[in-house]
Protein backbone atom coordinates (compact mmCIF):
# COMPACT_ATOMS: atom_id res chain seq x y z
CA UNK A 1 0.00 0.00 0.00
CA UNK A 2 1.64 3.14 -1.22
CA UNK A 3 -0.25 6.58 0.26
CA UNK A 4 0.71 10.08 -0.96
CA UNK A 5 0.15 13.19 2.06
CA UNK A 6 -0.15 16.17 0.00
CA UNK A 7 2.28 19.42 0.26
CA UNK A 8 1.32 21.56 3.49
CA UNK A 9 0.13 24.42 1.11
CA UNK A 10 -2.42 24.87 -2.02
CA UNK A 11 -0.47 24.74 -4.84
CA UNK A 12 -0.98 25.48 -8.42
CA UNK A 13 -1.83 22.32 -10.75
CA UNK A 14 -2.46 20.34 -7.21
CA UNK A 15 -5.84 18.87 -9.26
CA UNK A 16 -4.46 17.64 -11.64
CA UNK A 17 -1.56 16.29 -9.47
CA UNK A 18 -3.54 14.20 -7.55
CA UNK A 19 -5.37 12.72 -9.92
CA UNK A 20 -2.50 12.12 -11.98
CA UNK A 21 -1.17 10.35 -8.25
CA UNK A 22 -4.40 8.11 -8.14
CA UNK A 23 -4.03 7.27 -11.80
CA UNK A 24 -0.37 6.26 -10.96
CA UNK A 25 -1.65 3.46 -8.84
CA UNK A 26 -1.27 5.75 -5.73
CA UNK A 27 -3.59 3.65 -2.95
CA UNK A 28 -5.18 7.03 -1.15
CA UNK A 29 -4.21 10.28 -1.54
CA UNK A 30 -3.92 12.38 2.16
CA UNK A 31 -5.49 15.77 1.59
CA UNK A 32 -3.06 18.03 4.69
CA UNK A 33 -3.31 21.57 4.83
CA UNK A 34 -3.00 22.43 8.35
CA UNK A 35 -2.99 26.78 7.41
CA UNK A 36 -5.83 26.65 4.88
CA UNK A 37 -9.38 27.41 5.68
CA UNK A 38 -12.40 25.22 4.68
CA UNK A 39 -13.31 27.42 2.07
CA UNK A 40 -9.84 26.96 0.45
CA UNK A 41 -9.78 23.14 0.88
CA UNK A 42 -13.19 23.10 -0.52
CA UNK A 43 -12.16 24.65 -3.41
CA UNK A 44 -9.21 22.39 -4.16
CA UNK A 45 -11.72 19.03 -3.66
CA UNK A 46 -14.04 20.84 -6.23
CA UNK A 47 -11.32 20.93 -8.65
CA UNK A 48 -11.04 16.91 -8.15
CA UNK A 49 -13.26 14.51 -10.29
CA UNK A 50 -15.77 13.10 -8.02
CA UNK A 51 -15.05 9.66 -8.71
CA UNK A 52 -11.61 9.99 -6.92
CA UNK A 53 -13.18 11.30 -3.36
CA UNK A 54 -13.64 7.43 -2.23
CA UNK A 55 -9.34 7.76 -2.06
CA UNK A 56 -9.11 10.69 -0.53
CA UNK A 57 -8.50 11.07 3.13
CA UNK A 58 -9.01 14.21 5.05
CA UNK A 59 -6.96 15.60 7.75
CA UNK A 60 -8.28 18.65 10.20
CA UNK A 61 -11.24 19.81 7.58
CA UNK A 62 -13.78 16.89 8.86
CA UNK A 63 -16.74 19.06 7.26
CA UNK A 64 -15.89 19.32 4.37
CA UNK A 65 -15.12 15.55 3.97
CA UNK A 66 -18.40 15.29 4.84
CA UNK A 67 -19.90 17.39 3.04
CA UNK A 68 -18.00 16.01 -0.12
CA UNK A 69 -18.03 12.74 0.52
CA UNK A 70 -14.78 11.80 0.96
CA UNK A 71 -13.68 8.52 1.65
CA UNK A 72 -11.16 8.42 4.95
CA UNK A 73 -10.73 11.00 7.88
CA UNK A 74 -7.86 11.09 9.55
CA UNK A 75 -6.99 11.44 13.43
CA UNK A 76 -4.38 13.07 14.82
CA UNK A 77 -3.67 13.86 18.67
CA UNK A 78 -5.39 17.39 18.65
CA UNK A 79 -8.02 16.22 15.74
CA UNK A 80 -10.63 13.53 16.25
CA UNK A 81 -12.14 12.84 13.96
CA UNK A 82 -16.50 12.17 14.07
CA UNK A 83 -17.25 8.31 13.44
CA UNK A 84 -19.06 7.93 10.37
CA UNK A 85 -20.44 4.73 9.31
CA UNK A 86 -18.25 3.49 5.26
CA UNK A 87 -16.17 6.39 6.35
CA UNK A 88 -12.13 4.80 6.55
CA UNK A 89 -10.54 5.73 10.17
CA UNK A 90 -6.47 6.12 9.96
CA UNK A 91 -4.73 7.61 12.96
CA UNK A 92 -0.75 8.71 13.35
CA UNK A 93 1.45 7.41 15.96
CA UNK A 94 4.74 8.41 16.78
CA UNK A 95 5.96 5.78 19.55
CA UNK A 96 5.61 1.96 19.36
CA UNK A 97 3.79 2.44 22.15
CA UNK A 98 1.16 4.53 20.48
CA UNK A 99 0.48 1.93 18.06
CA UNK A 100 -0.29 -0.83 20.46
CA UNK A 101 -2.96 2.03 21.80
CA UNK A 102 -4.28 2.32 18.70
CA UNK A 103 -4.49 -1.39 18.04
CA UNK A 104 -7.45 -1.10 20.53
CA UNK A 105 -9.19 1.12 18.16
CA UNK A 106 -11.74 0.27 14.55
CA UNK A 107 -8.80 2.06 13.09
CA UNK A 108 -8.36 0.75 8.74
CA UNK A 109 -4.72 2.10 9.05
CA UNK A 110 -2.42 4.22 10.99
CA UNK A 111 1.05 6.05 10.04
CA UNK A 112 4.04 5.70 12.42
CA UNK A 113 7.36 8.01 12.03
CA UNK A 114 9.40 9.40 11.89
CA UNK A 115 10.93 5.94 10.43
CA UNK A 116 13.53 7.79 8.50
CA UNK A 117 15.22 11.11 8.56
CA UNK A 118 12.24 13.45 7.30
CA UNK A 119 12.80 14.83 3.50
CA UNK A 120 10.03 17.80 4.23
CA UNK A 121 10.82 18.22 7.40
CA UNK A 122 14.36 19.61 8.71
CA UNK A 123 15.37 18.34 12.10
CA UNK A 124 12.28 15.21 12.05
CA UNK A 125 14.98 12.79 12.70
CA UNK A 126 14.23 9.15 13.48
CA UNK A 127 12.81 7.64 16.12
CA UNK A 128 13.46 4.05 15.56
CA UNK A 129 16.30 1.24 14.56
CA UNK A 130 15.39 -1.00 12.26
CA UNK A 131 15.94 -4.16 15.07
CA UNK A 132 13.26 -2.47 16.78
CA UNK A 133 10.80 -2.30 13.88
CA UNK A 134 11.75 -6.09 13.03
CA UNK A 135 11.38 -7.38 16.51
CA UNK A 136 8.08 -4.89 17.11
CA UNK A 137 5.88 -6.25 14.28
CA UNK A 138 7.02 -10.06 14.99
CA UNK A 139 5.83 -9.64 18.04
CA UNK A 140 2.30 -7.47 17.48
CA UNK A 141 1.82 -10.18 14.66
CA UNK A 142 -0.23 -9.77 11.52
CA UNK A 143 -4.12 -9.41 13.00
CA UNK A 144 -4.45 -6.07 13.73
CA UNK A 145 -4.48 -2.50 11.39
CA UNK A 146 -1.94 -2.08 9.04
CA UNK A 147 0.70 -0.16 10.17
CA UNK A 148 2.00 2.26 7.11
CA UNK A 149 5.89 3.63 7.34
CA UNK A 150 5.82 7.54 7.20
CA UNK A 151 9.05 9.74 7.52
CA UNK A 152 11.98 10.14 5.08
CA UNK A 153 10.59 7.62 2.08
CA UNK A 154 12.15 7.71 -0.78
CA UNK A 155 13.45 5.54 -3.83
CA UNK A 156 16.48 4.59 -1.72
CA UNK A 157 14.74 2.71 0.82
CA UNK A 158 11.11 2.47 -0.25
CA UNK A 159 11.99 -1.68 -0.78
CA UNK A 160 13.60 -1.81 3.07
CA UNK A 161 10.15 -0.97 4.74
CA UNK A 162 8.78 -4.24 3.29
CA UNK A 163 11.96 -6.41 5.24
CA UNK A 164 10.89 -4.31 8.36
CA UNK A 165 7.38 -5.63 8.85
CA UNK A 166 5.02 -2.53 7.66
CA UNK A 167 2.42 -3.43 5.31
CA UNK A 168 2.65 0.16 3.16
CA UNK A 169 4.66 3.46 2.67
CA UNK A 170 3.26 7.12 3.08
CA UNK A 171 5.11 9.43 0.56
CA UNK A 172 5.50 13.13 1.25
CA UNK A 173 8.79 14.87 -0.04
CA UNK A 174 10.36 12.19 -2.58
CA UNK A 175 7.54 12.89 -5.12
CA UNK A 176 5.96 16.42 -4.74
CA UNK A 177 8.14 18.57 -7.29
CA UNK A 178 7.46 21.95 -7.02
CA UNK A 179 8.39 25.06 -8.94
CA UNK A 180 7.46 27.68 -6.33
CA UNK A 181 3.67 26.51 -5.11
CA UNK A 182 3.59 25.08 -8.50
CA UNK A 183 2.99 21.79 -8.53
CA UNK A 184 5.29 19.87 -11.99
CA UNK A 185 2.58 17.20 -12.85
CA UNK A 186 4.46 15.03 -14.52
CA UNK A 187 7.60 15.10 -12.66
CA UNK A 188 5.34 14.23 -9.38
CA UNK A 189 3.59 11.25 -11.13
CA UNK A 190 7.08 9.75 -12.41
CA UNK A 191 8.58 10.36 -8.95
CA UNK A 192 5.13 8.38 -7.71
CA UNK A 193 5.50 5.55 -10.85
CA UNK A 194 9.74 4.84 -10.09
CA UNK A 195 8.27 4.09 -5.95
CA UNK A 196 6.17 2.31 -7.03
CA UNK A 197 7.86 0.17 -9.16
CA UNK A 198 10.58 -0.51 -6.36
CA UNK A 199 7.47 -1.39 -4.26
CA UNK A 200 5.70 -3.37 -6.17
CA UNK A 201 9.41 -5.71 -6.68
Amino acid sequence: MLIVITHPSILRNEAAAITALLNSGACYIHIRKPGASDEEVFRLMQSIPEKYYSKLTMHYHFNVALKLGLGGLHNSSHFKAPQVAGVRQSAGCHSLEEVFVNDRKSLDYMFLSPVFNSISKVGYCSAFSREELIAFFQERGGQQAPVIALGGISMDNVAEIKSMGFSGAALLGSVWRLNGLVADVKATAENFTNAYHIWKQ
